[in-house]
């Protein structure tokens, strides 16, 4: 497992990562389950080249598992499961967790006011056959993260 030294924090038995595209990662119903995600996301990002969109999808991303976390209402031993996946410039994160209850917008607080702001508003909630899937994207891609990044130049020499 590639990322499994970059996230020291997590126990390999919650690790599972599916490759270039994307990966996943398991974590337990638990208030600390928040940074292990970020952790998660944060190392794969690294790993893709991605590190300059860090911020925003930790962000995104505690806001999405601290909700699923305070309202999905699943059982403890579901457990609730973090996706980040390359889409087509930017990445695309899920929060699947075992309650298919849509969420009320009231439930979220501040949470899609903050995940509309950094995705543009391209997120959502998907109802697969159990459960429910929160997902959201955002954009950058390799060379425009690159492109931001302030460049060092040398100094004069003399």
């Amino acid at each position: 497992m590639v990322f499994a030294q970059t996230l020291g924090m997590l126990p390999v038995s919650e690790l599972s990562v599916t490759g270039n595209r994307g990966g996943y990662v398991r974590v337990a119903r638990e208030a600390r389950s928040v940074g292990r995600a970020r952790g998660f996301v944060v190392g794969v990002l690294a790993g893709w080249g991605l590190s300059g969109l860090a911020d925003d999808v930790r962000l995104v991303v505690g806001e999405l598992v601290t909700n699923a976390l305070m309202h999905a209402a699943s059982p403890a031993y579901a457990g609730i499961r973090v996706w980040v996946l390359r889409v087509a410039g930017g990445v695309r994160v899920e929060v699947h967790d075992a309650n298919a209850d849509k969420p009320e917008w009231h439930e979220f607080g501040r949470g899609p006011v903050v995940v509309d702001a950094l995705t543009g508003g391209n997120w959502g909630v998907h109802t697969p056959r159990s459960g429910k899937s929160v997902w959201a994207v955002l954009s950058g891609d390799a060379s425009e993260v690159r492109q931001q990044r302030p460049t060092r130049t040398a100094a004069p020499s003399g």
